[in-house]
């Protein structure tokens, strides 16, 4: 069955779907079927007590049948529900434990994959996968891996039935099954391709919303609520469009179920009337028959839906697995040492990079950093400064050339070690939607509050944080909605400077700051870096006069390093931006 209604690739991912969130599962999954079972056949049943009921009750007026065949139809049904219920419950918590497992798997994939995999996917995208695939995927292996089980337990049960008590009545009303089956697998092909297109839409919608939401303030401030709006009827009504096509669709099989029910129970009406007249068969006989019929309908319709509803799932199963088998490019070498707590010597040896074909960011960098030195990054926007401290964290790998810190090849140590020996301020602040502490504490959870109040106290934090309504435990909103630019980056401040790491980077760390709090940071700064190897980002020169060398990049090549004094003393790129600048901030 599965090579007809798969291909090979599909018949992978639905064997992967078996083997991963199905087999491991098979004590829950086993009580689940248990009591599929006997539900079935407790449908089975009355449809059985039928005839003793017609024949042996209103025909021959037996009164003396009524109550034991009253109490077993009531014995039948109370079995029955019982075990509905407990199916219901068992496969709620099977299908539960499939979507948990599914999405901190995928979860834990992305957070494991390359940086580079952010840049080729949108955020949005990536939490549709999480939220939308995964939640479908689940219903999928619960409908069509799990209830067609019963379904079938209960369509065989009733057709063996149906076949021993009346062979000829029972070819007469399925004859025509087959021509109802065949337009049911048509139908799934084309479900599986309207569900690929249809995730792939409501992905695009995702990340459509998420940067809407995170960039409501520049929307109105550029009056442009009526330009969004109008791409979001665009989008959403991609998706209605979609929808609808796989609803008419799947929709299909319900005319299909009620034009086989309507014509079975026409010739079995007919025949098995025209034989009960005859005397060749009982009234009993012909009632219990058409309960078979009638018990028959729904299961047969679900399994005739089963195809559209799992082609669906593969479709969303394909786009999971799309991350899943995406394997990540920088990974630790077998049997990686861990980096040692680095004196802080860095070597950058003849290194280049591309993010892609005709995008060099790097070409031949080679410089080095003494142990505690302040080394400072110029040039203007894209000239690679960026790409050095993503290099430097082994966010990405070197196209060619080598990386060094205190001789150590930084490929062939472990990452986690790498980047505990690092810390990062950027003008890019990130805060999570936690406590003040929790976001200071950030990749030091075991620090104590007297170590976070005190790396606040250094970046100059620490009164504004007693000033909000529950101080340190007060929580900041999504990245820090309810702090001002300057205390965000206070914040992400006293993040690097709790984690004590002996290699700084600093990314125009005092860019939001007003006049007084910058003087206050500065001077924290500046006795954070003693003894600490320190590459700062500058675009405000005056910030870096006493950086023990300055490193001009020009177009991803470095054209010039030195002092302050000694790039000033030659016609330098570095001369030209300092004089562009003092006379930019002179008074007029």
């Amino acid at each position: 069955m599965a090579s007809a209604l798969f291909s090979l690739h599909h018949r992978d991912v639905f064997q992967k779907l078996l083997k991963e969130y199905v087999y491991t599962r098979w004590k829950i999954l086993s009580l689940a079927g248990l009591c599929m079972g006997i539900a079935s056949l407790c449908l089975v049943t009355s449809t059985k007590l039928i005839q003793p009921m017609v024949d042996d009750i209103l025909i021959s007026k037996d009164a003396t049948q009524l109550l034991p065949i009253s109490l077993t139809f009531l014995g039948v049904f109370l079995v029955k529900g019982l075990c509905d219920y407990l199916e219901t419950v068992l496969l709620a918590r099977f299908g539960q434990g499939v979507l948990t497992s599914l999405q901190v798997r995928c979860f834990q994939h992305i957070m494991n994959a390359d940086l580079a995999l952010f840049g080729a996917t949108t955020t949005g995208d990536l939490i549709s996968r999480l939220t939308n695939d995964v939640t479908r995927l689940r219903d999928v292996v619960t409908s069509s891996f799990v209830r067609v089980g019963k379904d079938a337990l209960t369509v065989f049960g009733l057709i063996g039935v149906a076949v021993y008590n009346d062979p000829e009545l029972s070819f007469i009303s399925i004859f025509i099954l087959p021509v109802v089956l065949w337009p049911g697998y048509r139908i799934g092909r084309r479900v599986r391709t309207i569900a690929g297109t249809t995730q792939y839409e409501v992905g695009i919608w995702s990340s459509f919303l998420s940067q809407c939401f995170q960039g409501a303030r520049i929307v109105k401030a550029c009056g442009a609520e009526d330009y969004e709006t109008a791409r979001a009827e665009q989008i959403s009504g991609r998706v209605y469009d979609l929808t609808l096509r796989s609803t008419r669709i799947c929709s299909i099989v319900h005319p299909l179920m009620e034009a086989f029910g309507g014509i079975s129970s026409c010739l079995v009406i007919s025949v098995g009337g025209w034989l009960v007249i005859q005397g060749r068969r009982t009234t009993g006989e012909l009632f219990s028959f058409l309960g078979v019929l009638v018990a028959l309908y729904r299961p047969l319709k679900s399994l005739l839906q089963l195809n559209a509803t799992l082609q669906g799932g593969l479709a969303t199963a394909q786009r999971l697995y799309a991350i899943l088998e995406t394997k990540p490019k920088i990974v630790d070498p077998p049997n990686a040492p861990a980096l040692p707590r680095p004196r802080g010597k860095i070597v950058f040896e003849a290194v280049s990079f591309s993010y892609g074909e005709g995008c060099q960011a790097l070409s031949d960098i080679s410089f080095s950093i003494a142990p505690g030195q302040k080394i400072a990054l110029v040039g203007a926007s894209g000239a690679g400064k960026s790409t050095l401290f993503s290099l430097l964290f082994r966010f990405y790998d070197p196209l060619r050339g080598h990386i060094f810190i205190d001789d150590l090849d930084i490929a062939q140590v472990t990452q986690r070690s790498l980047r505990q020996a690092l810390s990062l301020v950027s003008q890019e602040i990130i805060l999570f939607d936690d406590t003040v502490r929790a976001n200071i504490a950030y990749g030091c959870p075991h620090a104590s509050f007297s170590a976070i109040q005190k790396a606040a106290q250094a970046a100059v934090a620490h009164e504004f944080i007693e000033a909000l309504p529950q101080g340190y435990d007060t929580v900041v909103g999504e990245n820090g909605s309810i702090l001002s630019g300057g205390q965000k980056q206070r914040l992400s401040i006293a993040r690097a400077m709790l984690k004590d790491a002996p290699i700084l980077l600093l990314d125009e760390a005092t860019s939001a700051l007003d006049g007084d709090s910058e003087q206050k940071v500065q001077q924290a700064l500046s006795q954070l870096t003693k003894g600490r190897t320190t590459l700062v980002i500058a675009h405000r020169l005056a910030t870096i006069l006493d950086a023990d060398t300055i490193l001009a990049l020009h177009q991803g090549r470095l054209v010039e390093q030195g002092t302050h004094e000694d790039l000033l003393k030659r016609e330098s790129i570095y001369a030209h931006l300092y004089a562009s600048q003092v006379f930019q901030e002179s008074p007029s």
